[in-house]
């Protein structure tokens, strides 16, 4: 019979590879927030000394569809743990949610830079709604449960003191190297391709806590 795995944690020693592996989630974590409180706004509405990039939506669809997107991702955080919480799997209680929601959340990440309009359109409007709720959503169903796994793989004060370090540096790395890079991948591509080239670093970056056992 295949035994559900444990979520107690250990009192010894956590490899260097495994804290590692577990801080690269933050990577993802970093990614994903920096780059979009960066840049979305500028994407959909633009100032006007833009002149590679003209407006989708109106102020106050982006606002709505933002606020919006932001209520569904507070709705979602108490549901994600109760969900995360109670599942009995042979992953664990958290490692499922990374295993299925990072392609989902990389995906998301690529579409949100994509209106189907080119210019000002109410069909815009209506996407970014509902594009911003299922990547706000699909970021808690990734994050809540990552973050919920640093005390279950040890129960050592400095082991996890040590795992939180090398979650702020893949923080660092994440925010500066992500808004550098996307900036980059911006000014000479455009949002779509930088979407596409940052969305396989958030899927690596969000599925390398996998490997911690």
């Amino acid at each position: 019979m295949n035994q559900i795995r444990s979520s107690e944690p250990t009192t010894a020693g956590v490899r260097l590879r495994h804290k590692v592996l577990y801080g690269m989630g933050y990577l993802s974590v970093a990614l994903t927030t920096d780059v979009t409180l960066t840049w979305l706004l500028k994407r959909y509405y633009p100032d006007s000394s833009s002149v590679t990039t003209i407006a989708s939506v109106s102020a106050v669809a982006f606002v709505v569809a933002a606020v919006f997107g932001r209520v569904v991702d507070a709705l979602a955080d108490p549901l994600v743990g109760y969900w995360s919480d109670r599942l009995r799997s042979r992953l664990g209680r958290r490692k499922p949610f990374l295993l299925v929601g990072a392609p989902l959340l990389a995906l998301m990440f690529v579409l949100i830079w994509t209106p189907p309009v080119p210019g000002m359109s109410p069909i815009n409007g209506a996407y970014i709604t509902a594009a911003f709720a299922v990547f706000f959503f699909m970021f808690t169903v990734v994050v809540c449960p990552y973050l919920a796994m640093l005390p279950e793989i040890t129960s050592s004060r400095a082991e996890r003191v040590s795992l939180t370090a090398w979650q702020g540096a893949f923080n660092v790395l994440g925010a500066v190297g992500g808004t550098i890079a996307s900036g980059y991948l911006i000014d000479h591509y455009g949002y779509r391709t930088m979407g596409l080239c940052l969305a396989p670093v958030i899927l690596i970056a969000s599925w390398a806590p996998l490997l911690v056992p």
